[in-house]
């Protein structure tokens, strides 16, 4: 059956909203869109700082897993006893070398949580 509006046949289906926009919007974005500054990292404790270097880095490359791995087990060194299983649950749980956002996401929510902490 066809539109009786010839003009609707031509209008594309809207294009799904960014990651960006759904956060906006309230909703759950599939990709982290955060990155970390100089400044925020050189203003960060040496734990948060090493946190927020583990967010933003991209493990989606040749080597990126064991990197990744490596940056978490620094922390685990300079986080006291009561957060490292935390920082286990990032690699366990969330953690895929190839969808960097999921893992990323899970510290950016991490580092606020350390911070509010103290």
């Amino acid at each position: 059956q066809q539109p009786a509006d010839p003009a609707q046949q031509l209008r594309r289906p809207a294009a799904k909203p960014s990651a960006k926009a759904k956060a906006a919007a309230g909703g759950k974005a599939d990709r982290r869109t955060k990155r970390y500054s100089s400044a925020e990292r050189d203003a960060a404790p040496a734990l948060i700082r090493k946190l927020m270097e583990a967010a933003d880095y991209n493990s989606n490359q040749p080597g990126g897993t064991i990197a990744f791995k490596q940056l978490i087990e620094q922390a685990k060194r300079l986080a006291p006893a009561d957060k490292r299983r935390t920082l286990d649950e990032v690699v366990s749980h969330h953690f895929k070398s190839n969808t960097c956002g999921k893992h990323g996401k899970r510290l950016d929510e991490i580092i606020v949580e350390f911070q509010q902490a103290g």
